[in-house]
C-alpha cells in the first residue's frame, strides 16, 4: 500500500531499523488510542454497535478494527438476536462504561494487596495489541526479515531425547545442605530452614506451663556482601503460635492477606519408624517463615527478631545431625519424584513432537486446520480411538494434571495444610443433593430464578431524585463494603488515638499531605512511582518528600519520621488504610449504579445460559456422578499417601499411582466432552474455535497477501536524516540493552530447588510447543513475545513493597535506561501523521 500526497523521502533503512520503526510508531499510535478509553464518551470513539453521536470525531484506526473484528464478533455475543445485541452493546453496556470513567478509582500501586490497576491493565492492553498489530502489519523491507526468519526446520528433539535417553546426564537438583550458602535463597538477606525435630520429655506439673514433646530446630543464615553468618535456634509448636499472635496484632493486614496461615497439627504426622516425626508439621513450618521474612516490616519488628535470634547456638547435637539426614533423604525423594514425573512426560513429549511434525506445516500454513482437529471430538466417541497427535496428547495432559496433583497436595511446604482444606471441604460438599437436583430439575431455569431474584429492583423511597440500584445483589456487596470500611475507620482511628497521638497538631501536614495524595489521578501517583524507582526508594518515603504533592512537608517532620521505626510504620499503615478506604467507597458507589445490575444480568443472559443449556442436554448429572467418584478415589490415594504411602514408596510407585486414576476416569471426561461437541445445536464451541482462528488469518495475512497489510514509512514534512537515523538507532540499542539486563537478572537470580524444577518443566513444554512451532512460523516475533513477558516480571518487581537488593539493582538501572539522557524522538514523530493515515485507509480495504 502506498500513500498518496508529498511526502518527505527518509534515508536507506535496513529490514531491521524498518521493523523497529514500524513498531515505534504502532507503539505511539496505540497509547494516543488507549489513552481515549479513559473518556467517559470512549464508546462513541469506537463506532457501531455503540451509539454514536453526529459530531464524534473519527475513529481510532487501531482499536475501532480490532474492536469490530474480534469484540463484537465474539460468539457468545453474535449468538444472540440482532436486538438482543444492540441492547447489551447500547443500552447496557455504554452506560456502565460512561459512568465508570467518571469516577476516579485509584489506580495506585501503593495498596498492600497486588491487585491489577488500570494503569498497568492499560500497559498489558498496550503489549498484547502491539504483539498483535506488529505481527499484522509489515513494510516491504520487512518481508525479507519475516521470509528469513521463517524457513520450516525439521523440529529439534534433541534436548528432549537427550533427557529420555541420558537421564542421569541432566542436572539433578537436590535439597540445599547446612553449609551450601551459594545456593541458599536469601530473601531480605535471610535464609531459614527448619533442619530437623527434637524429642523432649517436659512435662508440666501446674497448669500453668508450658507443655510440648517436640522443638523444631531452626537455621538461620544471614547475608552481608559476600559473608554469611549461620546459627541455629529451637522453637516449640506454642512458640510459633505466639509469634503468630503478636504479629497479627501488630500487623494485621499483612497476615491475614499476604502471609501463609500457620499451619495446625495433624493427627496423622507421627511417621514411621520413629523416624520423620512431625514431618508434615516442619514443612508447613518452614513455609510459613519463609512467607514472614518476605516482608521488611516483619523481620524488622521486635517480637520476631527475638524469634530468631533467641538462645541460639552454632553446633547440632548428634542425634540432630542424624534427624536432619532422615529428612533430607526424605526430601530428595519428593524431588526425585517429580523428576520421575518429568521422564515420563518428556517419553510421552518426543512421540508428540514426532506424531506434531506431519500436521505442523498444515497448520501454519491453513489456520482452519484447528477446526478439524477439534471437529474430531464429533467423529470419536471413545478415547481409545483417536488419532495419534490427540491421543498423544491426552497422555501429555494426563502426566500434567497428575504431576499438578503431586506438586499441590505433596511437594510443597505447606501441601498438607491445603490438602487437609480440600479434604473437609470435600467431605462437607452436598454430592448428592446436586446430583439429584441436576438429574430432576433445569438448572438453568433455577439459576435464572435465583439470579433474578438477587437483581429484582426494589422500590426506593428516596427523594435525591438520583436514580440508584436497589436489589439484594447490590445489598449484599454493599453490606461487605461497609463491613470493610467500618474496620478501616476502627484502625484509623486506634493509630491517630494511640502511636500517631497528636495533641499539639504537629503532623497535621502529614496527614493533610495524605488526603491530598490519595485524590491524585492515577497519571500523577504514575509519577511518583517513578520517581520511587529511580531514587531506589519505598514508595511511601516517596510520598512524603516528593515535591510533586504541595505545599512540601518540613525537613524536621520527615526526618523525625524516617527515623523512627515505630512512627515510621505507623504513618504508613494509616496511608495505606486510607488508600483502601477512599476505594472501597467508590466502590461503593459503583454498586448503587443501575447500569451495573443491568450488565451483570447481561453477563449472565449471554455468556452462561447458553453453556447451561448445552450443559443440560449432555446428562450432566453422569458426569457430575463420575467427577464425585475421582473426587472420592483422589482424596483416598492422596491420603494413604501423605499418611503412609510416601514414606516407604518408590518415586515410580507415587508416580504410577497418581497416573493410574487418570486412566481410570478418562473415558467419561471424554464421552462428556463427545456429548457436548454433539448436542451444542448452535455450533457455538465450533464458531470459538473459528472466532480464534481469525488471528491467525490476520497474522498470516502478510505471507498470503502482503499488499493488503503493507504501509509505506514515510513523512509529509522535511526530515534531518542524520539525527532521524541517530534516534532510531538509538532506540533499537535501548531495546536491546533492556533484553540484555533481564537476561543478566534472570541467570543471576538465585533459585530454590522448586524453581528450578519448574524452570525444567518450562524447558520440556517449550521443546513441544515452542521448537514444534515457534512464533516466527506464524508470523509472530519471537522477540516481541520475550518482551511481554519481561513486561510482565518488570511489574511484578514495581508491586513489590520491598524489592530485594538484586532486583532494586534491575529497577534502578531499567530506569536510568528509560530516562537517560539521549536523543529524544522528535524525528521519529514526524512519521506519525502519515502513518495514522495509511492505518485507516489500510483498514477500509481487509475484509475478514
Amino acid at each position: 500500500m502506498t500513500h498518496n500526497g508529498s511526502v518527505a523521502t527518509l534515508p536507506p533503512l535496513t529490514s531491521t531499523q524498518e521493523h523497529f520503526l514500524k513498531k515505534y510508531l504502532l507503539e505511539i499510535q496505540l497509547v494516543k488510542e488507549l489513552h481515549l478509553l479513559n473518556d467517559a464518551n470512549c464508546c462513541q470513539l469506537l463506532g457501531a454497535p455503540f451509539k454514536v453521536a453526529t459530531t464524534t470525531k473519527s475513529q481510532p484506526p487501531l482499536l475501532s478494527f480490532f474492536f469490530s473484528n474480534f469484540i463484537t464478533t465474539f460468539p457468545f455475543i453474535t449468538n444472540n438476536p440482532i436486538e438482543d445485541q444492540r441492547k447489551f452493546w447500547q443500552d447496557t453496556l455504554q452506560p456502565f462504561i460512561t459512568s465508570f470513567n467518571t469516577k476516579p478509582i485509584s489506580e495506585s500501586q501503593d495498596r498492600v494487596e497486588h491487585t491489577t490497576k488500570r494503569k498497568q491493565v492499560n500497559t498489558k492492553i498496550l503489549s498484547g495489541l502491539l504483539i498483535f498489530f506488529n505481527s499484522m502489519i509489515t513494510t516491504k523491507n520487512e518481508l525479507s526479515y519475516w521470509q528469513d526468519n521463517t524457513r520450516l526446520k525439521p523440529t529439534d528433539v534433541g534436548k528432549l531425547d537427550g533427557m529420555l535417553r541420558n537421564p542421569e546426564s541432566q542436572p539433578h537438583h537436590k535439597p540445599v545442605g547446612l553449609t551450601e550458602y551459594a545456593s541458599m535463597k536469601f530473601v531480605n538477606n535471610l535464609y531459614v530452614n527448619i533442619v530437623a525435630v527434637r524429642s523432649v520429655d517436659k512435662k508440666s506439673f501446674t497448669l500453668f506451663d508450658d507443655q510440648h514433646n517436640y522443638e523444631f530446630i531452626i537455621q538461620v543464615v544471614g547475608k552481608q556482601d559476600d559473608k554469611y553468618s549461620s546459627y541455629f535456634i529451637t522453637r516449640h509448636y506454642s512458640q510459633f503460635s505466639n509469634l503468630h499472635t503478636n504479629l497479627t496484632k501488630q500487623f494485621p493486614g499483612i497476615i491475614k492477606t499476604q502471609v501463609n496461615n500457620l499451619p495446625s497439627k495433624s493427627k496423622h504426622d507421627e511417621g514411621t519408624s520413629n523416624t520423620l516425626v512431625r514431618e508434615k508439621l516442619r514443612l508447613a513450618l518452614r513455609g510459613y517463615l519463609r512467607s514472614l521474612i518476605t516482608h521488611a516490616d516483619i523481620i524488622h519488628y521486635s517480637a520476631f527478631i527475638t524469634f530468631i535470634t533467641h538462645d541460639r547456638f552454632t553446633r547440632l547435637a548428634q542425634a540432630d545431625i542424624n534427624d536432619y539426614n532422615d529428612r533430607i533423604k526424605h526430601e530428595s525423594t519428593l524431588i526425585d519424584t517429580q523428576y520421575q514425573f518429568q521422564q515420563q512426560t518428556t517419553k510421552v513429549m518426543v512421540q508428540l513432537t514426532a506424531d506434531f511434525e506431519a500436521v505442523k506445516h498444515n497448520l501454519v500454513m491453513n489456520p482452519q486446520a484447528i477446526t478439524e482437529i477439534f471437529q474430531e471430538l464429533g467423529k470419536t466417541s471413545d478415547v481409545h480411538k483417536l488419532s495419534p497427535v490427540l491421543n498423544t496428547f491426552n497422555e501429555w495432559c494426563k502426566l500434567q494434571i497428575s504431576s499438578t496433583i503431586y506438586h499441590t497436595f505433596l511437594s510443597q511446604d505447606n501441601s498438607n495444610e491445603w490438602f487437609s482444606k480440600c479434604r473437609k471441604f470435600h467431605k462437607l460438599f452436598p454430592y448428592s443433593l446436586v446430583y439429584g437436583i441436576l438429574r430432576f430439575t433445569n438448572p438453568v431455569k433455577i439459576v435464572s430464578k435465583v439470579i433474578d431474584l438477587l437483581l429484582v429492583e426494589w422500590p426506593s423511597f428516596s427523594w435525591s431524585g438520583k436514580k440508584q440500584s436497589h436489589n439484594l445483589l447490590s445489598m449484599i456487596f454493599i453490606m461487605l463494603l461497609d463491613e470493610d470500611l467500618n474496620d478501616y475507620e476502627k484502625e484509623l482511628s486506634q493509630l491517630r488515638e494511640g502511636k500517631l497521638s497528636d495533641d499539639d497538631d504537629k503532623f497535621a501536614c502529614v496527614f493533610s499531605r495524605f488526603d491530598q495524595y490519595i485524590e491524585l489521578s492515577y497519571i500523577d501517583i504514575g509519577h511518583i512511582k517513578t520517581e520511587s524507582i529511580e531514587q531506589a526508594r519505598d514508595i511511601f518515603d516517596t510520598v512524603l518528600s516528593t515535591q510533586l504533592i504541595q505545599p512540601p512537608l518540613p525537613k524536621p517532620i520527615i526526618e523525625q519520621i524516617t527515623s523512627t521505626p515505630d512512627l515510621h510504620l505507623a504513618f504508613k499503615q494509616y496511608w495505606q488504610l486510607q488508600v483502601r478506604k477512599r476505594d472501597k467507597n467508590l466502590f461503593k458507589q459503583l454498586w448503587l449504579e443501575p447500569e451495573l445490575t443491568r450488565l451483570i444480568k447481561d453477563f449472565f443472559t449471554i455468556f452462561y445460559q447458553p453453556l447451561m443449556e448445552i450443559f443440560g442436554k449432555c446428562d450432566v448429572h453422569l458426569v457430575f456422578s463420575s467427577f464425585h467418584k475421582f473426587m472420592d478415589d483422589l482424596m483416598n490415594l492422596v491420603t494413604n499417601i501423605t499418611n503412609e504411602g510416601i514414606y516407604y514408596m518408590s518415586s515410580f510407585e507415587i508416580y504410577d499411582s497418581l497416573k493410574s486414576l487418570l486412566d481410570k476416569h478418562e473415558d467419561i471426561l471424554w464421552e462428556f466432552l463427545h456429548n457436548m461437541y454433539c448436542k451444542d445445536d448452535q455450533q457455538l464451541f465450533l464458531k470459538l474455535i473459528q472466532w480464534m482462528e481469525k488471528y491467525l488469518v490476520m497474522i498470516r495475512l502478510k505471507f498470503v497477501n502482503p499488499q493488503a497489510v503493507t504501509v509505506t514509512l514515510s513523512s509529509s514534512v522535511p526530515i534531518d536524516h542524520q539525527l532521524f537515523l541517530q534516534q532510531l538507532n538509538c532506540r533499537i540499542s535501548k531495546i536491546i540493552e533492556k533484553r540484555r539486563l533481564f537476561k543478566e537478572y534472570t541467570s543471576t537470580t538465585t533459585t530454590t530447588v522448586q524453581e528450578k524444577i519448574d524452570e525444567d518443566w518450562k524447558v520440556m513444554n517449550d521443546g513441544i510447543f515452542g521448537n514444534s512451532i515457534n512464533g516466527q512460523d506464524i508470523g509472530v516475533d519471537t522477540e516481541d513475545l520475550q518482551e511481554f513477558n519481561e513486561l510482565t516480571k518488570l511489574e511484578n518487581l514495581q508491586s513489590k513493597q520491598t524489592p530485594n537488593l538484586v532486583e532494586q539493582e534491575l529497577l534502578s538501572r531499567l530506569a536510568k535506561l528509560d530516562n537517560g539522557d539521549d536523543l529524544g524522538t522528535s524525528e521519529l514523530d514526524k512519521l506519525e501523521s502519515c502513518f495514522e493515515s495509511q492505518l485507516k485507509e489500510l483498514f477500509q480495504n481487509i475484509d475478514i
